[in-house]
């Protein structure tokens, strides 16, 4: 299990940090998340591909981002020095 945090899944999707902390506040399909404190929260790599996927079946209209994503996290490893 490879944990993220907003910052890296931000730059994964290529949103910004408040889109990715909007989608785990959401009421409907909330991005799944780890709260480890108050102010210490990850999204586990394995929840972020499932819930992309569930988001891609489910709204055909606006997901051409959440698929490329899931296709790069499918073949890349997000490097922490990297971001």
């Amino acid at each position: 299990m490879k944990l993220l945090t907003y910052k890296e899944v931000a730059h994964i999707l290529n949103v910004s940090d408040r889109t990715v902390k909007n989608w785990t506040d959401q009421q409907n399909d909330p991005l799944p998340c780890i709260r480890l404190s108050k102010r210490c929260i990850r999204i586990d790599e394995n929840e972020l591909k499932d819930w992309i996927e569930r988001r891609n079946k489910h709204n055909k209209k606006n997901t051409e981002k959440l698929f490329n994503a899931s296709r790069i996290l499918k073949t890349e490893v997000v490097s922490h020095a990297e971001i």
